[in-house]
């Protein structure tokens, strides 16, 4: 069993999403709090950053292991399964490629986004442009590379698609032309919200 604490955010959607995808079993545990409000104590000894999700598999090599940044606990349940990595080199290193595009790209520079424009409602002018061309530039990466390929490593989908579905599905439509430019991005994305275990995963984190 796995306890799964979450916020409602992308990063819980993209490990509620993979939880589901993977078939596992888990103990949702939700987390409200406000925009700004510190972590709790008890939750600093699970993950002293005090951020979300983490993770608690109770069933690792007949012991506990606590995880934490979601990055980590995507190719750790997925080493775990050995499941959502394609058996072609190619493809799985591309998996693992398109996932750090994800998480160390483009969702921080989504989250100064958020921050400057809709908590700190701030215009600072050259940063703004900056942080919105960068988007744009990965956008563009990610688009051309759906249209060559039905996901992200290729033929088959992995865990790099579980990480991009979130912030494609919700986060990108708060931009002034959300997806109207991104034609296979658009493509992409129905074929991926059909999956009995997106819908859940969305579902599950819209607390």
């Amino acid at each position: 069993m796995i306890d799964f604490y979450c916020v409602p955010t992308s990063n819980g959607q993209k490990i509620a999403i993979l939880l589901n995808e993977l078939g596992l079993e888990f103990n949702l545990i939700k987390v409200k709090r406000l925009a700004g409000e510190p972590p709790s104590d008890e939750y600093l000894k699970i993950n002293p950053v005090g951020k979300y999700p983490s993770i608690i598999d109770f069933d690792c090599e007949n012991k506990k292991i606590i995880i934490f940044e979601t990055q980590a606990i995507a190719q750790y349940l997925t080493e775990k399964t050995q499941l959502l990595l394609p058996n072609k080199i190619e493809e799985r290193v591309n998996s693992h490629i398109w996932a750090n595009v994800i998480s160390a790209g483009l969702t921080p520079l989504l989250g100064s986004q958020y921050f400057i424009e809709f908590r700190a409602k701030t215009n600072l002018g050259e940063i703004n442009y900056w942080i919105l061309s960068e988007i744009k530039r990965y956008l563009k990466a990610i688009d051309e590379r759906l249209e060559k390929n039905i996901y992200l490593a290729g033929d088959t989908i992995s865990y790099c698609d579980v990480m991009a579905f979130p912030i494609m599905f919700g986060s990108i439509k708060r931009l002034p032309d959300s997806l109207n430019n991104y034609n296979h991005i658009s493509r992409w994305i129905d074929v991926l919200k059909n999956r009995d275990s997106f819908r859940r995963g969305l579902e599950i984190t819209n607390f």
